[in-house]
């Protein structure tokens, strides 16, 4: 699956890099491996995601917060 990523998702991935690089440069580099993880999950099986109320697809990381996204047909 090639994944399209939100104009966000940059911003919103080194906000919370950021926030957790303050708090202990271990748990942003634990946040950052666990993000790695979830989107190598995502690409290989979308489908074994759970649907979420809102229409999205979610992707639950151990540690922290949960990602969400849409599938798209096509390239």
């Amino acid at each position: 699956m090639r994944l399209r990523y939100h104009p966000l998702v940059q911003r919103d991935v080194t906000e919370v890099l950021t926030y957790y690089e303050k708090i202990s440069p271990a748990l942003a580099d634990g946040f950052w491996d666990e993000f790695e993880h979830a989107i190598s999950c995502i690409q290989e099986a979308p489908t074994h995601c759970h649907f979420d109320p809102s229409g999205l697809r979610r992707a639950n990381m151990q540690r922290f917060p949960i990602i969400f996204f849409s599938e798209f047909a096509g390239i």
